[in-house]
């Protein structure tokens, strides 16, 4: 029995039928906050996704008349590349609610695939300038851009804001000489967002 599993064409099946869904989903996952669960149970939903993608590249594979025991590279597109592929576009049609508009435009609503507003705003946002009050009503003047870091673990909620700023007598921002500030995430109350185009006056 263990050496007829250990066959070439066993091995092929779990290949073919788990492989592409278990990489599907966990490069999905990489654009959504806790989107990959992987449980006991999980390689039946595997094999679902699986099934659903080797049958839609079914007759692409029936065209090209790919034969596994001598056309290993096209095999390996299929099984391992293509699949991150599709993995890739299923997560940025979640970020970038893609889906979610054409129901829209049609009427129909479905549940938001991401969870918070927080992941929602702060997983797409451009350069900004925001305003950060803290529970104790102090307030941090910055700006968020790309060494700044936001957080994605439910747990922990913490924000990196990369350059602060204090308002001068005139009403313009300037710049404190540090190296930002990390604000801890139970100690945020609300966030304000400002275009990086023109900072907001006070």
């Amino acid at each position: 029995m263990i050496e007829e599993l250990a066959t070439i064409e066993n091995t092929s099946i779990v290949l073919f039928f788990v492989v592409p869904g278990l990489i599907i989903l966990f490069t999905r996952a990489q654009f959504v906050t806790g989107g990959f669960k992987s449980t006991p149970d999980s390689i039946l939903t595997y094999f679902v996704i699986s099934s659903i993608y080797l049958a839609v590249c079914l007759p692409l594979i029936r065209w090209l008349e790919l034969d596994p025991r001598s056309n290993h590279a096209a095999w390996l597109i299929f099984v391992f590349v293509l699949p991150v592929l599709v993995g890739s576009t299923l997560g940025l049609s979640v970020r970038r609610r893609w889906f979610l508009r054409l129901l829209h435009f049609f009427g129909m609503n479905l549940v938001d695939a991401i969870p918070t507003a927080w992941d929602w705003k702060l997983g797409n946002i451009a350069a900004c300038y925001v305003i950060v009050t803290l529970k104790d009503e102090t307030r941090f003047y910055g700006l968020l851009s790309r060494r700044s870091f936001i957080s994605s673990d439910p747990s922990e909620r913490d924000i990196y804001i990369e350059e602060c700023f204090k308002f001068g007598e005139d009403g313009t921002w300037n710049r404190f000489p540090n190296e930002g500030v990390l604000i801890a995430a139970n100690e945020v109350r609300t966030i304000e967002f400002f275009s990086a185009t023109q900072e907001p006056v006070q």
